[in-house]
């Protein structure tokens, strides 16, 4: 009965037209599609800027900040990280509602740092003793491995960079080494004396390679200049040295690449402020650069295997006219794939698959600074579940929640809210395991079969159908009469039954101890509830000592009834 991943009618809830949001391109330029209408994440907290954003397989990151100044000598910053889940639609990718996950750290100096995985988020966070923790996505905490170093830039599957090193994503394997790049060849610099390596400033690992910018400066400090260097790698490590991919110096102030980034098979970078983006293929990293020119300031990049994206601003008083944008670029041709006009700059641009995202530039203290996803796909537009506003980040229940709402189960109600503490009457009950059961073909009796459910019930047909299939009886009354009482709250107990008679009445042997301390093997619907702790569609509340209770005779929630239902349609019946 169930199916396993259903999607319904997820075009009739959350279909978003896609807009054009720029005039055609003059013909003499190639043909660029129109992108499509951004989707808007913005922070839970008010006045909590989001400061960066990053697309993975299955879900967008965002981290929101807050700074405060108890002082004119300190401050202290204040990080939160926050998942939405990328759902598969019928049309393309579904963005689900914002769920909190960690505070990465509380610091006067310091607030943590994210970083993406393929598949997920790695990010650090300073504890009392000064040392590292890392956290990734799916619920695991190691230490960086042989570094104190306070935060990672960038990670793959096997490694990690923090600081001025290459860190083992796994526990246990030996610490990757040391940034170095001015140490290990022997260029000659173009001005004296002999510079020195400040510090590393960036870094960026892929599965082939890590590029990192070195700042030095004159013994003197009469130049200043960075290097941006590439060494290979592999499961064990470096290969080879490094590779000088750019450099630049100057006598009066810092010069050489600036801002870069590298995926898949591509580094990309701005050469401080000559207004190119030039890039490389990893593989070939002594070939001639190629070159874009941009006319106003480029505000972030970010690579993804055979596509660059960067944000170009235009500031009112820096004499250039022109459209803010964030452009998506074909590395093999340099040609805009995409432009997405933006009202203000991007602080953070990142690119996955077909979505590129950004982070609206706010420099007034204390503004809010939201979030822009977009697909650069028009057959595959970005379109956004219900946001409901009352259902917080920090409910545990978003996921189950944005499922029942993708494949169509629930709405919410006509003020936009979902009510997720309500409690759910027979009559929704029968309308939500109809939808659950992908609305099947039914003609409801022309008689009522209860004397209180009439045909012009808004859920006649629901509740006619759940009788039909045995998955409801009623109450039958002294006089024989049958009543559905769909007014009426539905009770945790009966929940559980509902569901195992939609599941057709599995053979169960129920346990002989009961798994919650609070229904006994003696009750009326033990065995139903059994059923739902064994299947793990129930888990119970877990009181500590051992003692988990299941609460029998409650009023089940709107956001516990979700879990139920999205659990049970998962399952392979």
């Amino acid at each position: 009965m169930a199916q396993r991943g259903s999607v319904r009618a997820v075009v009739a809830m959350v279909g978003l037209a896609a807009v054009a949001l720029a005039a055609p391109a003059a013909a003499a330029e190639p043909a660029v599609p129109p992108p499509v209408e951004p989707v808007r994440i913005t922070a839970p907290w008010n006045n909590e800027p989001i400061t960066e954003v990053h697309i993975t397989d299955g879900a967008v990151y965002t981290v929101g900040t807050v700074t405060e100044y108890p002082s004119e000598t300190e401050y202290v910053r204040y990080s939160w990280v926050y998942r939405n889940t990328l759902h598969a639609g019928s049309t393309g990718p579904v963005l689900g509602n914002t769920e909190y996950l960690d505070q990465i750290a509380v610091s006067q100096t310091y607030d943590g740092s994210v970083a993406e995985q393929p598949d997920g988020l790695v990010w650090t966070s300073k504890t009392d003793d000064n040392r590292i923790v890392r956290y990734r996505d799916d619920g695991t905490t190691t230490r960086l491995t042989g570094t104190d170093q306070p935060s990672v830039s960038s990670c793959t599957e096997l490694w990690c960079t923090s600081g001025d090193a290459l860190v083992p994503i796994a526990a246990g394997r030996a610490i990757g080494g040391v940034l170095t790049g001015r140490a290990q060849d022997s260029a000659t610099l173009p001005w004296a004396p002999v510079a020195t390596v400040r510090y590393t400033w960036q870094a960026s690992v892929t599965d082939t390679h890590v590029v990192w910018i070195e700042n030095l400066r004159a013994a003197d400090n009469s130049g200043y200049g960075r290097r941006l260097y590439a060494n290979a790698i592999d499961a064990d490590g470096f290969v080879g040295a490094p590779v000088l991919v750019a450099e630049g110096f100057a006598t009066d102030s810092w010069d050489g690449p600036f801002r870069f980034d590298a995926s898949g098979s591509l580094v990309a970078w701005q050469q401080a402020e000559d207004r190119v983006l030039r890039w490389v293929s990893l593989a070939d990293l002594g070939a001639t650069p190629q070159e874009r020119p941009y006319t106003g300031q480029l505000t972030d990049i970010a690579v993804d295997d055979d596509r660059i994206a960067y944000g170009e601003h235009f500031y009112p008083d820096a004499g250039v006219a022109g459209t803010s944008a964030i452009h998506v670029v074909d590395a093999a041709t340099g040609d805009d794939l995409t432009s997405v006009p933006t009202a203000r700059g991007s602080l953070a641009v990142d690119l996955h698959d077909d979505l590129v995202a950004w982070v609206d530039e706010e420099f007034s203290r204390g503004a809010v600074r939201d979030a822009r996803v977009a697909s650069i796909n028009p057959a595959a537009p970005l379109t956004a579940l219900p946001d409901f506003p009352d259902v917080e980040a920090w409910n545990g229940f978003v996921p189950e929640i944005d499922q029942l709402a993708l494949r169509g189960i629930t709405t919410g109600y006509a003020d936009g809210t979902f009510r997720p503490w309500a409690s759910v009457n027979r009559d929704a009950m029968a309308a939500f395991l109809y939808r659950l059961a992908g609305r099947p073909a039914y003609t409801p009796p022309a008689v009522p079969e209860f004397a209180d459910v009439p045909r012009n019930h808004p859920f006649y047909l629901e509740i006619s159908w759940l009788a039909d299939q045995g998955v409801t009886t009623g109450w039958v009354l002294a006089d024989g009469t049958v009543e559905f009482r769909p007014g009426e709250s539905v009770s945790r107990e009966a929940t559980a039954a509902f569901l195992y008679r939609m599941a057709g009445r599995p053979a169960f042997t129920a346990p002989s101890t009961s798994p919650f301390q609070d229904v006994t093997t003696g009750d009326r619907f033990y065995r139903e509830i059994a059923w739902l702790a064994q299947t793990g569609i129930s888990t119970g509340w877990d009181l500590g000592g051992g003692v988990t209770w299941f609460g029998p005779s409650w009023e089940i929630e709107r956001q516990a009834m979700a879990a139920f239902l999205i659990r049970f349609d998962d399952l392979d019946l």
